[in-house]
């Protein structure tokens, strides 16, 4: 059974969640809203997206899917989600 969350925060939120941390590598993502960033560390992938001054935080879970495989779902979703905000 895959796990789809999406949360919704405030643009502060976004602009701390890009600061570095150790254990995580924070990527640029183009081509979605206004700015995003995919976010890896412990086995775990989220895309961060931000459109004006709606965030949302995007995290799939896929049973034996690899971190790029739910990484291309998160970013199908975000792309849809941005377009209805």
């Amino acid at each position: 059974m895959a796990i789809l969350r999406i949360n919704f925060t405030t643009a502060r939120s976004f602009d701390i969640g890009i600061t570095p941390i150790p254990g995580y590598t924070k990527t640029p993502e183009s081509g979605i809203g206004d700015d995003a960033y995919s976010a890896v560390g412990g086995g775990v992938v989220t895309l961060s997206v931000k459109k004006g001054s709606a965030v949302a935080i995007i995290y799939v879970a896929i049973p034996k899917a690899s971190l790029e495989q739910a990484k291309a779902v998160e970013r199908k979703v975000a792309v849809e989600l941005v377009g209805k905000l």
